[in-house]
């Protein structure tokens, strides 16, 4: 395999991507609005990694399938990919699984969870990422299985690439509708011990893409029924 250049251009757009990432995660504890507004479109920065993956792995292995499939390849192409996230995933999988137990959590509960997230396919619609942030990984590894077929049909030909690449439009297309039109709502509950005494402190908030007249009713009736708080609301 042919150890191409490295783009230190790219290298870097993908630490500032990293970081924004993991600045993203402090949103909801920071109070400047303006601050807020930039962190809470951090996760546009996993869909450039995505991006970046791909230019990446067609310049590493284009050569290794633009002469159409083979099994030993695709074999030995997928054994190099997982080795190289399979270790560091799995290391994050049993950190969260130990911190579980350090906070007396039991383990039994991620038990149904616990093969699809040691595959990397929990993401698939099977379980919830023991380790939240896992899910990209495994959505990534989804685009590594796809990447050689994807490939050889861009390979075979000007027809073949136009199609993907309107196909490509369209669901981008079908994305931005999504996005303007359909709410999005996120819902962050943080508990905390009260200082001084054996109770817990509860801490509620609710963002939306797009607030509305029932926004405001929306998150009191979500704060009595997750909290158990009541507060008379208008009709």
């Amino acid at each position: 395999m042919r150890n191409p250049r490295e783009i230190r251009a790219l290298t870097g757009l993908r630490g500032v991507a990293a970081v924004f990432v993991a600045a993203y995660h402090f949103g909801p504890h920071i109070t400047n609005k303006h601050f807020h507004w930039a962190l809470h479109k951090g996760y546009l920065s996993v869909d450039l990694f995505f991006v970046l993956s791909g230019l990446v792995m067609a310049m590493t292995y284009q050569h290794w399938f633009l002469q159409g499939a083979n099994p030993r390849v695709f074999a030995r192409y997928m054994w190099l990919r997982i080795a190289r996230i399979w270790p560091l995933y799995l290391t994050a999988v049993l950190a969260a699984l130990a911190m579980q137990v350090f906070r007396g959590h039991d383990l039994s509960d991620f038990t149904p969870s616990l093969l699809p997230n040691l595959l990397m396919i929990q993401s698939w619609g099977l379980a919830p990422s023991i380790n939240p942030p896992l899910w990209s990984v495994s959505t990534e590894f989804v685009a590594y299985l796809l990447f050689p077929g994807l490939l050889m049909l861009v390979a075979r030909g000007r027809t073949a690439a136009l199609s993907l690449t309107i196909l490509g439009c369209l669901l981008l297309i079908v994305g931005i509708f999504a996005m303007l039109y359909v709410r999005e709502r996120r819902l962050w509950i943080w508990l905390a011990r009260r200082p001084g005494s054996e109770g817990t402190e509860a801490t509620m908030a609710l963002s939306v893409n797009r607030k509305t007249i029932d926004t405001n009713r929306e998150f009191e009736h979500l704060k009595h029924m997750l909290l158990g708080i009541k507060k008379d609301i208008a009709p």
